[in-house]
């Protein structure tokens, strides 16, 4: 950590003790969580271009990865199943952070098509679970080996493995019982790297 980023880290805090006493539901909190999610972004900025790339900072962007390539995948399930309320499609684009990117890439009104595409397939989204599932694959790859040198850790080939049956799919393919199937995948993902590197 640099000193910024210990500031940042105490800084944030103290905020949500702050808040923890003082919002109150509703436009309060949604204004407290702006604000949360604002420093949140700042720490993790610089904890980004800030920490020395070592051994527990690959830990902490596969633990970042794996966290969102779930979120994603489960939410995405949830929000593009049939019986979905009105508004789940522009809500998800919402919570991935990618509706201006949608804008620009499909003239068309959001569809389950489209959503799907961006946000579970596409390889250059930062927000998708592909583009999560790759930097899985490299960040894994870097680790120190644990199966003997020249071999791939049983983590390596689950995100290997993983990696490539995505990368292949169409939107089409990915329904809701899919998407909840490739979470518990990336969740089991943490458990092979426990048993491999935490005994």
């Amino acid at each position: 950590f640099s000193p910024d980023g210990w500031l940042a880290l105490k800084d944030l805090s103290k905020t949500v003790h702050k808040f923890a006493e003082t919002v109150a539901p509703g436009d309060d909190a949604t204004r407290a969580m702006t604000v949360m999610l604002r420093k949140l972004a700042g720490f993790s900025g610089l904890l980004h271009e800030n920490m020395y790339r070592f051994t527990g900072w690959r830990f902490l962007e596969i633990g970042r990865r794996l966290e969102r390539g779930i979120q994603i995948a489960r939410t995405l399930s949830r929000l593009t199943r049939k019986g979905a309320p009105e508004g789940a499609l522009d809500m998800m684009l919402e919570i991935g952070d990618s509706v201006m990117t949608h804008r620009r890439q499909y003239p068309v009104q959001a569809g389950r098509r489209t959503v799907i595409d961006l946000l579970a397939l596409d390889p250059l989204n930062p927000r998708s679970v592909l583009f999560q599932l790759e930097r899985l694959k490299t960040e894994i790859g870097m680790l120190p080996s644990v199966g003997g040198e020249g071999h791939m850790s049983t983590a390596a080939k689950e995100i290997l493995q993983l990696n490539t049956a995505i990368a292949v799919r169409e939107p089409s393919d990915m329904t809701a019982d899919v998407l909840d199937d490739l979470a518990t995948e990336i969740g089991n993902l943490y458990n092979s790297l426990a048993k491999a590197y935490f005994g």
